[in-house]
């Protein structure tokens, strides 16, 4: 695409679907641009493609994307939520660095890297769920989120950098989800902070907790639970189903005088009602309670 960089007065983009590529700068700084909408042949959003352009609130990345290169939106402090397709395989080095607007992130579970500081300085991010996709959370990727509260880990992480998690001073979860724990970098240390390790919950598969134990980052935390990560499911009874979509808890064929009750892993009560749609929870795993029955959901 031609570059518009600085076009301050422009206010909205329709990038057609006979684009393939978004190359690096072309919209840098345009800070007027509110909307971006991304045709569905473009592949990959070039180096500083949106950076600076802290007006935007809403951007939608098609399926067609793959990869999205370094400080393609960072800097884009307006934008308040962003869904990456399954069709993205790598989040390029401070993609979205300093979108501190930005509360509500959903990575793909086609992403195998995520690059350095690529979501530092996102202040409104109070959850984030990697994918079992990633093999490598490298240094200082989530690192001054310092909204953020729980960090699910999936169970393909082998390994994690210097600085990964640091600032993240309200961190009080962590699910690990591998049955081996993902060790630091051998060159690198100081993956969380002394405050997190004391403060922080961290909950890993039922039988690894000495295995967790025994390698660092781990064993340097107070307090470690084991949980059935397995339980996690979207059935409730032969009658009564529940999923999950765009982050809400749908509940189907239920009685609409059944109390429905959320639980966090901590055991306080963040919803309680008649409803059949349970919304506004941040990402994590959850404890559902309908009538006499209960399950754990993720979110």
């Amino acid at each position: 695409m031609n570059k518009n960089s600085g076009c301050s007065g422009l206010t909205s983009v329709t990038i057609p679907n006979s684009v393939t590529s978004i190359g690096q700068r072309v919209f840098e700084n345009c800070s007027g641009l509110t909307s971006v909408t991304i045709g569905n042949s473009v592949t990959s959003i070039g180096y500083y493609a949106f950076s600076g352009c802290y007006g935007l609130t809403s951007v939608t990345i098609p399926n067609s994307v793959t990869s999205i290169r370094e400080r393609a939106f960072s800097g884009c402090s307006g934008l308040t939520s962003v869904t990456i397709p399954n069709s993205v395989t790598s989040i390029g080095e401070r993609a979205f660095s300093g979108c501190s607007g930005l509360t509500s992130v959903t990575i793909g579970n086609s992403v195998t890297s995520i690059g350095y500081y690529a979501f530092d300085g996102c202040y409104g991010l109070t959850s984030v769920t990697i994918p079992n996709s990633v093999t490598t959370i490298v240094q200082s990727a989530f690192s001054n989120c310092r909204g953020l509260t729980s960090v699910t880990i999936g169970n393909s992480v082998t390994s994690i950098g210097k600085y990964a998690f640091s600032g993240c001073s309200k961190l009080t979860s962590i699910y690990c989800q591998g049955t081996k724990p993902p060790r630091e970098n051998p060159r690198e240390s100081i993956v969380f902070s002394e405050a997190i390790l004391k403060e922080c919950t961290l909950y890993v598969p039922i039988g690894c907790q000495a295995a967790y134990e025994a390698v660092d980052p781990w064993r340097n935390f107070w307090n470690i639970e084991e949980m059935d990560f397995s339980g996690i499911d979207d059935i409730i009874s032969d009658n009564i189903g529940i999923s999950v979509i765009n982050r809400a808890i749908h509940i189907d064929n239920a009685d609409g005088n059944m109390l429905v009750e959320v639980f966090n892993l901590s055991g306080k009560s963040v919803y309680r009602g008649h409803g059949n749609i349970v919304d506004g929870l941040s990402t994590g795993i959850y404890i559902i309670k309908i009538a006499d029955k209960s399950m754990k959901i993720k979110i």
